[in-house]
């Protein structure tokens, strides 16, 4: 859950908060994110399919 860790930092950088994020699953699915917050969010929502 690297993801959520850095979401929550309290000094993220405006960087990083909009950053274009990409993820390919193990399966080869390939999803994209606008800020890690997006990233954080689909990590916990999909962390125990």
């Amino acid at each position: 859950m690297w993801s959520v860790q850095l979401a929550t930092r309290p000094n993220l950088s405006a960087e990083d908060k909009t950053e274009e994020y990409t993820l390919t699953t193990p399966s080869g699915e390939e999803h994209q994110f606008v800020g890690i917050v997006d990233v954080a969010r689909w990590a916990t929502a999909t962390a125990f399919e």
